[in-house]
């Protein structure tokens, strides 16, 4: 699904089983059940739009009748939910991206080896009623199990309290091998710049995983975290609007020992609008003296990032701008008679 108004995916019940789905810039949730699904799903993808968006995952049990069996209860193993952007501000509209994934109705379900990343609120928000008729119940059952996933980079905070806000989630045992850690992802890139990688780093915390998916004939038995292979090309390439609006369109291998760039590149910086910092990675073809500066509109220079000799290879430079008005900056990579600019946005 791409760019629809409503829910990537929504299912009513049932037990249909499901791989490499694909929920991009969806006016609301990525992935929705209710009323009893139990399905298996793995390689589920889901990127909000930084517009309008919903959460990665919204889990209902049930509508009118929230007592009403079987409950949900799907297994979802490597699911890669990318929000609008952490620091995103205002949020978007919609449901705001206010968690990664939301329970409730008594909704249960399993997610595990799964990475989750750049929400503008938390991560894991479990419905907690004083009638009892609700999805922590499921949690304290088994019923409701989220294990050995990845959480990164969410605009609640940085620690598992503000992450995970809910100390009945934290202390269950059915909330387990959930780690706060950098997946590593290539890139994260929504517009049509070939910048969105959503492969994991090869020798991070997403790289290998401890526990496989069951051997059922149906799941893979992926040694990996998250809905994408660390090496190789990704599976959305060649079938998606992904691919087509060159948002991905990437074939290469990664992580496979260092690889000498072809030319120089420099690319957009992210987050882009940003506040107060942002990220810019470039490249170099080989050892040879490089500048990368900062301007504003007027041409005036307003940082040096790099003035120096650089071996070939690539690089990734912060820039920190608190003391900066919002508005539009110019970034220039110089080395000999090669000149590479980009603009970022500053919005405070």
């Amino acid at each position: 699904m791409f760019a629809n108004f409503d829910d990537g995916y929504e299912w009513f019940g049932g037990t249909v089983n499901t791989k490499y789905l694909v929920a991009a810039f969806c006016g609301d949730d990525g992935f929705d059940y209710d009323q009893g699904f139990r399905g298996k799903g793995q390689f589920w993808f889901s990127i909000n739009a930084t517009d309008e968006a919903g959460r990665g995952g919204e889990h209902d049990g049930g509508d009118t009748d929230e007592t009403g069996t079987p409950f949900s209860m799907p297994e979802i193993w490597n699911a890669t939910y990318i929000g609008s952007g952490a620091d995103l501000a205002p949020p978007p509209g919609g449901d705001g991206n206010n968690h990664a994934i939301i329970f409730r109705d008594n909704a249960g379900g399993m997610y595990a080896n799964s990475i989750f990343t750049d929400f503008t609120g938390d991560a894991f928000s479990v419905e907690d009623l004083a009638s009892g008729e609700d999805s922590r119940s499921r949690l304290e059952t088994g019923d409701l199990q989220l294990r050995d996933n990845l959480m990164w980079n969410f605009g609640a905070g940085t620690t598992l309290e503000e992450i995970v806000p809910d100390e009945f989630v934290r202390s269950s045992p059915n909330f387990s091998g959930n780690e706060i850690a950098d997946p590593l992802l290539g890139g994260i890139g929504r517009t049509g710049d070939q910048q969105l990688d959503p492969r994991p780093g090869a020798s991070g915390p997403a790289g290998s995983a401890s526990n496989l998916p069951p051997n059922d004939g149906f799941f893979t038995q992926a040694n990996y975290k998250g809905a994408f292979a660390p090496t190789g090309p990704i599976w959305t390439e060649d079938w998606t609007a992904l691919d087509q609006d060159l948002i991905t369109n990437i074939q290469e291998m990664r992580n496979q020992g260092p690889e000498v760039p072809r030319g120089f590149i420099v690319t957009q910086n992210y987050p882009n609008p940003f506040n107060p910092g942002t990220s810019i990675n470039f490249s170099v073809p080989s050892t040879q003296h490089v500048t990368l500066s900062v301007y504003n509109v007027m041409g005036q220079k307003i940082a040096t990032l790099v003035d120096g000799v650089r071996a070939a290879g690539s690089y990734t430079v912060t820039w920190d701008a608190s003391d900066l008005a919002s508005g539009v900056y110019v970034y220039r990579l110089e080395s000999g008679a090669t000149v590479l600019t980009n603009k970022m946005t500053l919005l405070k």
